[in-house]
């Protein structure tokens, strides 16, 4: 999952950081309008835009993406310490999610984020809250992670080996995603349902149903791992 930032203030720009190290999600950041439109090539998921920019009012640059074939449904949330009641008209026609006032309220922010990223049905790790409920230090839930991630990697090939007894393969499979579901991954709670289900009506679907899980959730969890780790290195700089 990214999330594009174009927000030209380095203040805030430290603050779109921390926010997606919680949230779990990688960053791309722009300070200007035209580094935005180089970076739409990564195909970000989701905008975060300054209304006023050094080089295009904000909305021109949405406008801008609405127009391109392959950014015309992308989310946008717009941040701005500006009045804007005279462009709510034209930040509605553009399909603006959210409006973010400056000064940024954090908690907000973080709980808005996390429930537009859920609207896409992205999986998405809330750090805050699955280390409180699993009463684990971040260091030990990243070595979970790393061992979840390790068993990802395997599962093809264990399950491979238990493809002539079903019963097997499909315990080892709740096991591991289950863990996956205890360690933050909400989707995968659903996924649980609806694999037990196609393991009891079609052994091919449920088979295409996890490679696809395991790519999805693979480059989620390592993404989750390395924001951490910035995390970490940033305070370690810092003290």
């Amino acid at each position: 999952m990214k999330v594009l930032v174009v927000e030209p203030d380095r203040v805030h720009q430290q603050l779109y950081k921390e926010l997606a190290s919680k949230v779990g999600v990688a960053l791309l950041m722009a300070s200007s309008a035209a580094e935005a439109m180089k970076l739409l090539e990564a195909k970000p998921s989701l905008v975060i835009c300054e209304l006023s920019l050094p080089d295009m009012d904000g909305l021109d640059l949405v406008g801008y993406l609405r127009n391109r074939p392959d950014t015309c449904d992308t989310r946008v949330i717009l941040a701005t310490s500006l009045e804007v009641d005279c462009e709510m008209e034209r930040a509605l026609s553009l399909k603006i999610l959210e409006y973010w006032p400056k000064p940024l309220d954090m908690r907000l922010c973080h709980r808005q984020l996390r429930q537009v990223l859920c609207r896409n049905n992205i999986s998405v790790v809330d750090l805050d809250e699955v280390v409180c409920r699993l009463e684990i230090s971040e260091r030990l839930y990243v070595e979970c992670l790393e061992m979840l991630e390790g068993d990802l990697r395997a599962m093809p090939a264990k399950l491979r080996t238990l493809k002539d007894d079903p019963h097997s393969q499909r315990a080892y499979l709740t096991s591991t995603l289950g863990a996956c579901a205890s360690l933050g991954f909400r989707s995968l709670a659903q996924l649980l349902r609806r694999l037990d289900y196609c393991y009891e009506n079609d052994m091919k679907e449920a088979g295409n149903l996890l490679l696809n899980t395991i790519q999805r959730e693979h480059s989620t969890i390592l993404g989750v791992i390395s924001a951490i780790r910035r995390n970490w290195l940033i305070h370690e700089r810092n003290f």
